[in-house]
């Protein structure tokens, strides 16, 4: 998988959302962080994770970038977020693609950007 090439499609899907929401769902441990920045985007990363030590690795990361990147970490099961319907512009997902799937009611007008 080309993940920098996925990234680059996900932030390509939100120009023109002035100050955009992504949700990564199952985050991990931030593997999309380091790429979102260095693509420029410029709004908001909600990481998803039902497992504290994976939300840990990602907070780690975060705090290791030169520049940062707004990031919420929320612990939580994906199929259970706490979130309005379109709450957020973009869903990006790798290996859950059964929880993205199932946020496709939070997403605003723009099409989730999903991977297997």
């Amino acid at each position: 998988m080309d993940l920098e090439g996925f990234v680059e499609d996900a932030v390509e899907s939100l120009a023109g959302h002035p100050d955009p929401i992504l949700v990564d769902v199952p985050s991990g441990g931030g593997t999309l962080l380091p790429l979102l920045e260095r693509s420029g985007f410029a709004g908001v990363v909600v990481e998803t994770d039902i497992a504290a030590r994976m939300l840990a690795r990602g907070v780690s990361l975060r705090e290791s970038l030169p520049v940062g990147i707004r990031t919420v970490f929320l612990r939580c099961d994906a199929l259970d977020l706490p979130m309005d319907d379109a709450a957020a512009d973009a869903v990006v997902s790798i290996n859950g693609l059964p929880a993205a799937s199932c946020m496709s009611s939070r997403v605003s007008q723009s099409p989730a950007v999903v991977s297997g």
